[in-house]
């Protein structure tokens, strides 16, 4: 029995299925199973690592959680170009210092993306927090308006039973 070719191929185990589909004695061979615990169809699986927390010896900047990370990351940066210059500047006088800069450079960077990793996950936070607001706002302006047109059919009915009245 031979199938149409399509894209994507039907399953290899397609072709042990014989007989009407309403069939009770319907065979064949059962799917395979999942390789992993979970399975990904048409894209790929992105697990965010947790952030580890650097050394005491290697952290250059405050983690205070009231600190304002985005100052800290520039006022880093800044180091960090200084001290790249400052290699820049040893290898081209032959300077036996240049291995100190390196690591400083090195550790300045380790910090830099720290940081930025650190920003990200507070930006999601942040970004997460204010499509809730904007919901709660959306829904506040709902529920006045639906006030609105409450009293407003509250009065109209009252203006009607009167006239009936009269």
């Amino acid at each position: 029995m031979s199938f149409t070719s399509g894209y994507p191929p039907p399953p290899f185990y397609y072709k042990e299925y014989v007989g009407p589909v309403d069939a009770p004695d319907l065979g064949g061979r059962p799917p395979p199973k999942i390789p992993n615990d979970s399975l990904t169809i048409f894209g790929n699986k992105q697990e965010d690592k947790p952030l580890k927390p650097l050394d005491s010896d290697t952290i250059l900047y405050n983690t205070h959680p009231s600190t304002n990370l985005k100052e800290e990351f520039l006022r880093l940066y800044r180091i960090f170009i200084q001290e790249l210059f400052i290699l820049i500047n040893s290898i081209e006088h032959v300077e036996n210092r240049s291995n100190t800069h390196f690591r400083k450079i090195l550790k300045i960077y380790t910090n830099l993306l720290h940081i930025l990793s650190s920003l990200k996950k507070r930006q999601a936070y942040l970004d997460v927090i204010e499509l809730l607001e904007l919901q709660l706002q959306r829904r506040l302006e709902c529920i006045d308006s639906i006030k609105r047109m409450l009293a407003w059919s509250k009065k109209e009915i009252e203006k009607s039973n009167v006239l009936n009245i009269n």
